[in-house]
Parts: C-alpha cells; structure tokens; sequence
C-alpha cells in the first residue's frame, strides 16, 4: 500500500507544460500587428474629428462676418437725422482725404459700390428718437485674410469719430458684392441699387498635408456662405 500511494515527482515533473521562445515571439508579432492597426485608426479618426473641427471654425468665420455685414446692410439708407429736430442730415458723402467716399455731393445710401467691397450710411447702431441716433457711414473690406468693419459717425456738419478699420473676422479669404436694380438687374449705378448679393469664403487655419485645394493648390480647406440683402430704405 505504501507503494502504490508513493507519489513519482519525476513524473509529475516531465508534465509541466509552458510557452517555447518561437510561441512567444510569434504572439509578441501578432499583438504587435494588432496594435499598430489599432494605432491607425485612431490616428484616422483624430485627423477625421480635427478636420471637420476645423471646417467647422471655418463655417462659423464666415457666418459671423456675412451676419455682421447682412445685419448692417438692412439700415442702409435710413438717415436717422431726417426725423430729429434741429439736426442736419447728410448733406455730401465726402471725408476730405479718406478714400473709398467719392467726390460727389449726390448723398449717395450706397456709397462705394465695390466688387470686392462696400461703403454705405444708415443708423446702424441706434433707434430713431433718440438722443444720440445719427447717421454712420460703414465699409467692409478685406486685410490680408481679414474681414474688416470701418466706420465713421455724422455729427451734424462732418463725419468722423472712426477709430479705424476693425477685425470681424479671421481666415476670410475672399469677399464678393454684385448688385442689382428694383428689377434684379445688374447694375453699376450707386442710386439704382436695391438688391446686394454677398459671398464670403473662409478658410481652415491650418493646412491638410494630404489635402490639395483644388483652385489655391495649398492644402487649406475653404467655406463659401452666401446672401442676398434688400435693405428697406434705399431709394426712400
């Protein structure tokens, strides 16, 4: 009996079983082949989120600046001074020395009536009535890749008061105007206009290095918003 009960660590030792070198060296491949794929994907997807991050910052450029430029455009040719006592109106659209205003005394709503920019008066900022509701004069104009707002203030006698061209939006690469008649004829005549068409294009900030625009030929991808104006007042 004590015999038959005796254990044979010999035995129990030849059953031992583990992994071999070349076992583990081909786990170590297939788990590093696994997690270089993980690894891509993620890299795709975090080029994925960051690139429409990006258009997204792009579209929303654009969106400021068209609505800056809608919202203003709408109290175009609204002279605020015409329903205020004892307060001159406009009387020419000339800023001695300061371009875009043209030398005409025709008093112009549209002033400057540009391709790529635009000049126009209206009480922009505030009520009619009020105590400080005169009359602006405002250009909108790009600067490098700058939507930029100038303004200047009617006080009675002379404009002025402009604290120079103004920031509004970023990465704007190009700004459009096309103007029509009461017809929604194209026309080039200030006084005639009633109807405005406005593009504006903004840009990603950086550069897709697997991207290629298909007109700039650089690797910035590019929004277009567009709009059509009819300001209530011109021709009033």
């Amino acid at each position: 009996m004590k015999n038959s009960c005796k254990k044979n660590p010999g035995r129990l030792k030849g059953n031992r079983q583990g992994f071999t070198i070349v076992e583990i060296l081909i786990a170590m491949a297939l788990s590093l082949v696994l997690l270089t794929g993980v690894y891509k994907v993620f890299l795709s997807q975090e080029k994925t989120y960051g690139t429409q991050d990006q258009l997204t910052e792009a579209l929303q450029n654009a969106r400021v600046g068209l609505d800056f430029i809608t919202r203003d455009l709408q109290m175009a040719g609204y002279i605020a001074e015409q329903w205020l006592t004892g307060v001159n109106a406009p009387s020419t659209d000339v800023v001695p020395g300061t371009p875009p205003f043209t030398t005409d005394s025709s008093a112009d709503d549209i002033e400057e009536a540009g391709a790529n920019s635009i000049t126009f008066e209206g009480d922009i900022f505030s009520v009619s009535g009020e105590a400080n509701a005169f009359t602006e004069m405002v250009r909108y104009s790009l600067s490098g890749t700058n939507l930029v707002r100038q303004d200047w203030t009617w006080g009675g006698a002379a404009w002025g008061n402009s604290g120079g061209a103004q920031p509004i939006a970023e990465n704007i690469t190009a700004l459009s105007f096309a103007y029509y008649d009461k017809d929604e004829v194209a026309t080039a005549i200030r006084s005639k206009i009633r109807l405005i068409k406005i593009s504006i294009t903004s840009r990603t900030e950086k550069p897709d290095p697997d991207y290629t625009h298909p007109v700039n030929g650089d690797g910035h991808r590019t929004r277009t918003l567009k709009a059509y104006v009819r300001p209530r007042n011109l021709g009033l």
